[in-house]
């Protein structure tokens, strides 16, 4: 837990939580040019605005919503875990896209009625994960505008709409 505005430099890392340890922070913008990662064991809502060239990345089993716009130019990937945005531009920006991972828990979700203009590559699962999502609509109408690609390696991919429509 902390507090206050920051820089991870250039091949540096900025990391909450080992994966074991809740955490959270709290910063009025963090400059990235590394890595911001993502690894709290509790689920955590991150409003810190986050800039720079470098790399923001999910990890762990927790989910991670991200409320406000960020302008990261750099990929947005998701090793683990729930990335979940709530603003248009909170995934930075298009320039790059999302990477969702085969991982079991791997998936970014979407409420609130959002509309992504950011390119997505999903991963395919495994079967032996069972039938997981990699993208699940929690609520709301939600749009993905932007162009999707599917990598193959797996055995399925699946995209899931609990509520609302996706």
């Amino acid at each position: 837990t902390g507090s206050g505005s920051g820089t991870v430099e250039t091949n540096g890392t900025f990391q909450i939580g080992d994966g074991t340890q809740s955490g959270n922070v709290t910063a009025g913008f963090v400059t990235n040019n590394g890595v911001v990662r993502f690894n709290a064991a509790n689920d955590i809502s991150f409003s810190s605005v986050i800039v720079g060239d470098g790399v923001v990345d999910k990890e762990g089993v927790n989910v991670v919503t991200l409320p406000v716009a960020n302008f990261y130019t750099n990929i947005t990937t998701i090793d683990g875990g729930a990335l979940r945005p709530t603003h248009p531009q909170a995934l930075g920006t298009a320039d790059a896209g999302t990477l969702i991972h085969n991982p079991p828990t791997a998936r970014l979700e979407l409420i609130g009625g959002l509309t992504l203009t950011e390119p997505l590559v999903l991963n395919q699962k495994q079967s032996a994960a069972g039938n997981v999502p990699g993208i699940l609509n929690v609520s709301s109408v939600n749009t993905l505008a932007g162009p999707i690609e599917l990598v193959t390696g797996g055995s399925y991919w699946i995209v899931h709409s609990d509520a609302g429509r996706l």
